[in-house]
Formats: structure tokens, C-alpha cells, sequence
């Protein structure tokens, strides 16, 4: 059955040629026969109602291009899907990516779904997310991984506001620093690296092990642009690992794996730090928030609990620093409204030295947070491990956003 199946693979190539550069009629028939005769040495039938002509180019096709199987047209696909891949008469993989992200948003909301119903924490909820969605999101990322994954990317960040009640507009470095994850592309191009691997220890009688010695040779010595093979070179490039590269079968294939893995975390990390030290919005943000990790008051308070603290840590409030930004007033004329101190009204201010909280800020802070105010002490708020501590401050943040913005 393995010689059948490359037969097969074999006439389904053919019939894949560009039709300018060859006779595809004469081509077709040679198939055709090969074909027929396979079928009837392993008597199998043919499924006209599956069977489909698809021709790779980026030209148009001749309106009289016609394919016949016992007297039965066989209709021409600009794309076809095979096995949950969406192939494209242009070689693109767009196609496959909105498919898949279609895919993963119907799962996504069913999985929130429960999670609601079972008052599911964050953590389990980001573990169903990983488990049951990136499978659907990352499928086949072997072969079309090499483009733009960002129309996947927005898939996750949708599931991580949500459930974390963020606006659509909070940065994302925030995001991935509240929860500790790395975007779905470190994902992609590990298993593409694995992949890779997997194809140099594969048998040589593999035809994905052929196809990809065919490739190589041909953009080893002929200069043939490959965008899977360059995109492969890049990362190992990217990760400081070109000699991988070009000595292929000299390493052990799962040290390269992990090698890679973790190089490409560790270069995110150091993206992510310098968005957030560049950022605006990161000011507050980057005061009290230095370590690239889940962090834990997400899952030691209560929920209710935790989106306060979450939302102020993550500017999605409405303090004048915030509201100002949305009417474009400069940041050093977003006054604080309530205590008359001519202050930025920031996280900073209204936590530790707005005299119009001072009686709540009594009642709320730790004793030495409250004498000898500085950005350390505001810090060591804002980052305290102490649950007591954490749920008075969410306490405190409420009070700050009721009488600094009123309902209604």
C-alpha cells in the first residue's frame, strides 16, 4: 500500500504543475492511466463528487480548460480544504488561518461558557485555553507557520482580556505581564523547529523527507527561494544557532528543540520589557511590575476581588491620567480634582498621597506605607504577597474609583 500511496502523491503532483510551463492534457492522460490501472488492480472506485482539479498559479486559467473522468467533468478549485488544511491556487495559507480562527472563536466562547457556569479561576481557565484552543489555532503551523500569525495572535489576547474584564484597548504588554505568557508565535515556530528536526531523523523513503531534501538542494545550489526553508534559516539565525544550520545532522535534535524554545521566551521577554519601559501607559505600570510572570494575586483573591486590582494595575480606570489621555490633554495638566495639590492624578497619587483618601488610606494601608511616602513604598503596595493586604488595597481601590468618578 506504500507504493500505491506514492503513486498516488505522485499523479496528484502532476496534475499540480503549472499549466504555461507544460502540456497538461498530455500530462493528465499519462496520469490518467496510471491511475486507472492502480484503481483497478486494488479495485478501488473513484469519487467524482470529491474529485477536484486545482492548479497552482498566480495567473488566470483558460475558460476551455476542461478534465474529464469517464465522460465526467472535473470542476477547477481556486482552493480546496484536505484534511482541515485550505490549500490555495496562489500558494497562500490565509485561507487555512481564517478558517482555523473561525474554528477556535466557536471553541473559545463554549469554553468561557463553562468556565462561568463552574466559577472556573483564571488559571484553569488560561490551561482549558492552551489544552483545547492553541491545538485548533496551531494546526498544521508546521507547514503554513512562516506567515503572519497576527490574525491568531488577536484570537488569544480577545480570550486573555476577557477574561481578565479588560477593555479591547489595554496594551498588550500588560496582558502578557499580568499572566505571564508568551503570544502564540513562540508556539508556532518551536513546533516548525520540531518539525524540522523530526524531518532529518525521518526514513529517507519519508516523501515529506524527500520533498524537503529536494527543496534544500535546490536552495542550496540553485538559488530557489523557499519560504519555509528561509523562514527555518531565520529562526535558527534569530535564536544566535546558524551553525544548526549549516551543519544540520551534528546535534541532538531535542537539545535544538528546547534550545530554541527557550531562546525565543527569553527574546519576547526582553520585547516585552522594552515596550513596557518605552511605553506611556507604562509609567505606573513598570513601577511595581519588573518580573515576567503569572501574578499571584490572580489566584489567591476572590474574583470580584482581583478585577479591581487588575483594572487598576492595568489602567483601566477612569482617574484623570486615563481620562485626560482620551481627550488628549497633556499629561502634566491631568490634575488630580480632588485635594487641590496641583498632582498628576495617577495610580501613584491617589494610593499613596491624595490627602482626600487620608482617612481610607489609614484604614486600608499597612502602617509603614503611610510615613516617609515614596515609589518603593508604592511598590511594595502594589506588589504585596500578603492576601490580607491585597484585599484591602482592592477595598481602597474601590472607594478611589467611586468618589473619584461617581456612577451616573
Amino acid at each position: 500500500m506504500n507504493f500505491l500511496y506514492i503513486l498516488n502523491f505522485f499523479c496528484y503532483c502532476m496534475l499540480m504543475i503549472q499549466y504555461y510551463f507544460l502540456n497538461l492534457a498530455m500530462i493528465y492522460n499519462v496520469c490518467w492511466t496510471n491511475f486507472q490501472s492502480i484503481c483497478k488492480q486494488w479495485k478501488l472506485k473513484i469519487n467524482i463528487n470529491k474529485t477536484k482539479i486545482m492548479i497552482f498559479s498566480k495567473g488566470r486559467i483558460p475558460r476551455n480548460l476542461l478534465f474529464n473522468i469517464d465522460g465526467n467533468e472535473i470542476e477547477i478549485v481556486s482552493s480546496y480544504k484536505y484534511l482541515g488544511i485550505v490549500f490555495s491556487r496562489s500558494g497562500s495559507f490565509l485561507s487555512t488561518r481564517k478558517y482555523l480562527r473561525d474554528q477556535a472563536i466557536k471553541a473559545m466562547y463554549a469554553v468561557i461558557k463553562k468556565s462561568r457556569l463552574n466559577n472556573l479561576s483564571i488559571e484553569c481557565q488560561l490551561d482549558m485555553f492552551d489544552k483545547a484552543i492553541v491545538p485548533i489555532l496551531t494546526y498544521g503551523c508546521e507547514i503554513w507557520g512562516f506567515e503572519n500569525l497576527d490574525i491568531l495572535e488577536r484570537v488569544h489576547l480577545r480570550f486573555c482580556k476577557h477574561i481578565l474584564r479588560l477593555k479591547k484597548s489595554t496594551p498588550n504588554f500588560m496582558v502578557y505581564g499580568e499572566l505571564g505568557r508568551c503570544p502564540i508565535s513562540v508556539t508556532v515556530k518551536s513546533r516548525m523547529i520540531n518539525f524540522w528536526c523530526r524531518l532529518q531523523e525521518g526514513k529517507e523513503s519519508k516523501i515529506s523527507c524527500l520533498l524537503y531534501k529536494l527543496l534544500y538542494v535546490n536552495f542550496n545550489n540553485y538559488g530557489y527561494d523557499s519560504k519555509w526553508i528561509l523562514y527555518i534559516k531565520k529562526i535558527f539565525d534569530d535564536c544566535g544557532m546558524s551553525n544548526i544550520w549549516q551543519s544540520h545532522n551534528l546535534f541532538e535534535k531535542r537539545w535544538v528543540v528546547l534550545s530554541v524554545q527557550q531562546r525565543l521566551r527569553d527574546q519576547f521577554i526582553q520585547e516585552w520589557s522594552t515596550e513596557m519601559n518605552t511605553s506611556p501607559k507604562g509609567l505606573c505600570y513598570r513601577l511595581y511590575k519588573n518580573v515576567f510572570k503569572f501574578e499571584h494575586y490572580l489566584s489567591v483573591l476572590p474574583f470580584n476581588l482581583l478585577i479591581t486590582l487588575c483594572k487598576f494595575r492595568c489602567g483601566n480606570n477612569r482617574l484623570p491620567i486615563e481620562t485626560g489621555r482620551w481627550r488628549n490633554i497633556p499629561r502634566s495638566e491631568r490634575l488630580c480634582h480632588l485635594c487641590g495639590s496641583a498632582d498628576i492624578g495617577d495610580e501613584n497619587h491617589y494610593i499613596m498621597s491624595c490627602n482626600y483618601f487620608k482617612d481610607e488610606r489609614c484604614k486600608y494601608l499597612p502602617h509603614y506605607c503611610i510615613k516617609n511616602i515614596n515609589v518603593i513604598k508604592f511598590k511594595q503596595v502594589c506588589s504585596t504577597q500578603n492576601i490580607v493586604e491585597l484585599e484591602k488595597l482592592c477595598r481602597f481601590i474601590k472607594s478611589i474609583s467611586v468618589k473619584v468618578y461617581p456612577p451616573g
